[in-house]
């Protein structure tokens, strides 16, 4: 019995790291037992875990409020790992579980389109293949394109898992062929699923956090749902949304009773209510947004957002055009609600703008209608560093020194190092 020696905390780090543990489990304990409810019994030693201590730890636990679910899962974890580590037993009276909380929440069509509405379009691609290919979270985030089929539309699943040199990994081949099942899916959903590299994931994301997102996108339409049980909603009555076709037409449906609002009218409403609020004064609202400065939000197709990206391109820097499509961007997703984005639609974002290359001892062109712009916009300081540059030749670092009284007004020149007419 010298294991009864051990601190709590050193047999629940034994009991994680040398039992044979699901990997979902695994991480799920490892998280719980990190946290703060643990520190009271941490340093215990198993030899002194009597009734009247784990009655006072449990108790502590009801006093933070936990629930009484989360509560047995913690005590779980304690007399796995006591079991684990010294072959005892350990027992204490926990707090009655509340019943079963019953979800009478049916998807329907339109349920189904507001989730995928307000899912980017990595979380869209999991919904999709949880709901049509009865896949569980850990499936669809194993997934990779060198298991889907494009050619009898169907995904190839990987039920079971084997644990080697404490490692978890999906086989292929083997004893456990039986476990592997494959899944017929709609022609668009695999359409949008897309082609990549065989060794690449469809879904490249970790399986809590596309439990979250999806948690997220039903809170934003107050609906009570959850990931896991998309796997089996489609069992008995399958109902069918086209993905592409919610992407192509995500305007008519993101807006509501905003779509008659203006673009400009929008974009600054979300910079007065606080949105991007530091970069207020560099941003040239109606000139960036002049190709959409007469449409409403509910005309905001993706055709007329490509001639908005190709005149941006056409005229501005990349780190420009970033930053004003980035503006529309989150303030599209602010009105809508999260239900509008701009990213699914891929547009094309690269700058077109030719470079000037400067050129010694010859006549460098410029845009006369450009700089005419320019200096219809232009903050009177600039105005009078870009005339005195044009007109006098004169470099950065020689216009940021240049003074009032360097500046003969009767003979219009200026002396700075020479004497420079104007």
């Amino acid at each position: 019995m010298e294991n009864t020696e051990l601190t709590v905390k050193e047999a629940i780090n034994k009991y994680l790291e040398e039992a044979n543990i699901k990997p979902v489990t695994l991480d799920m304990n490892r998280g719980s037992s990190n946290s703060e409810s643990f520190k009271k019994i941490n340093n215990i030693k198993i030899k002194d875990l009597d009734q009247a201590t784990l009655r006072a730890w449990v108790d502590t636990l009801v006093e933070r409020g936990f629930s009484a679910h989360t509560i047995k899962n913690y005590f779980g974890i304690v007399k796995k790992a006591v079991k684990f580590s010294c072959d005892l037993l350990i027992d204490c009276k926990l707090p009655t579980r509340e019943p079963t909380r019953i979800h009478n929440t049916t998807l329907t069509e339109n349920l189904l389109t507001q989730i995928l509405l307000c899912c980017d379009e990595v979380t869209m691609k999991g919904v999709l293949l949880s709901y049509y290919a009865n896949a569980n979270n850990h499936e669809v985030c194993s997934l990779t394109y060198k298991d889907v089929f494009y050619d009898t539309n169907a995904i190839c699943l990987y039920s079971n898992v084997k644990l080697e040199n404490g490692t978890w990994n999906y086989y292929e081949n083997g004893p456990q062929d039986q476990t592997i099942r494959f899944a017929l899916i709609p022609q668009n959903v695999m359409e949008f699923i897309g082609r990549g590299e065989p060794n690449q994931k469809v879904v490249p994301l970790d399986y809590k956090y596309l439990g979250t997102k999806f948690g997220t996108a039903c809170r934003k339409n107050n609906i009570d749902y959850y990931f896991k049980k998309l796997k089996t909603a489609a069992l008995y009555k399958r109902i069918n949304v086209n993905p592409l076709g919610i992407i192509e037409n995500q305007h008519l449906f993101a807006f509501g009773e905003n779509k008659d609002l203006n673009v400009i009218d929008c974009i600054n409403k979300f910079i007065e209510k606080g949105g991007r609020n530091d970069y207020k004064a560099s941003y040239t609202i109606e000139i960036a947004y002049k190709v959409l400065s007469d449409k409403t939000l509910g005309e905001l197709s993706k055709e007329v957002l490509e001639k908005w990206t190709e005149d941006l391109c056409k005229n501005y820097a990349h780190a420009t055009i970033i930053k004003y499509f980035y503006l529309l961007d989150d303030a599209l997703l602010d009105v809508s609600n999260g239900k509008f984005h701009m990213q699914k639609w891929h547009l094309d974002i690269t700058s077109k703008k030719v470079k000037k290359i400067k050129i010694k001892n010859k006549e460098v062109l410029f845009d006369k209608e450009a700089v005419r712009r320019l200096f219809d916009y232009a903050l009177p300081e600039l105005k009078k560093a870009l005339l005195l540059s044009g007109y006098g030749g004169f470099g950065l670092s020689e216009l940021t020194q240049i003074k009032v009284k360097d500046i003969d007004r009767e003979r219009l020149c200026v002396s700075y190092g020479k004497k420079v007419p104007l």
